[in-house]
């Protein structure tokens, strides 16, 4: 996980915020950060997990941070915390989850949303997961990227949903010439 925040400030500008209830610093050190993407770093030490997503939620709320990042904690734990916010529930809006990889002597990140989050998603639900993924890849500086919308099927039918769906949505995104590309 903190590979991926150092290779994280090393491709933008951002801060980040790590909330935990063991100091890190040691382990952040033997990575060899250079001097000014260590001050990007903020490491927030609390004695118990319910005082650390205390003040997780209050920074989510007031912006102070603006994205959540599963570290060396329970995904169900986490769940609980994000699903139990209803002000960071409203605020955000249709939430949907992204995991990146970094795959050696592959030239481009990829990122895959909700294989397990949202499991059944609307139509409506889809354009909001693309456009969730829109503005995450933007803020990790990708001008343009692809989305492939996956089926068990190549060619749309009738009996499968999801062939339909990806056919609506192509349809969709190609006319708001959003940057966005569907296969």
């Amino acid at each position: 996980m903190l590979s991926v925040v150092i290779d994280a400030l090393s491709l933008t500008d951002i801060d980040v915020y790590l909330y935990d209830t063991q100091d890190p610093t040691e382990i952040i050190r033997s990575f060899d950060v250079e001097v000014q993407r260590l001050n990007r770093i903020h490491i927030l030490t609390f004695e118990d997990e319910n005082k650390l997503f205390q003040q997780c939620a209050h920074d989510l709320a007031t912006g102070k941070a603006s994205l959540l990042m599963k570290g060396n904690i329970v995904s169900s734990t986490l769940l609980t915390f994000v699903l139990g916010n209803k002000n960071f529930v409203d605020y955000h809006g249709f939430l949907n989850h992204v995991a990146c990889f970094h795959i050696p002597n592959y030239h481009k990140t990829l990122m895959l949303s909700d294989s397990a989050f949202n499991i059944s998603p609307t139509i409506e639900e889809k354009k909001q997961i693309i456009n969730n993924l829109s503005k995450f890849a933007m803020s990790l500086g990708y001008e343009k990227f692809k989305i492939a919308l996956l089926s068990s099927v190549e060619k749309p039918i009738k009996k499968i949903q999801s062939s339909l769906d990806a056919v609506k949505l192509k349809q969709i995104f190609s006319r708001k010439q959003s940057g966005i590309f569907i296969r």
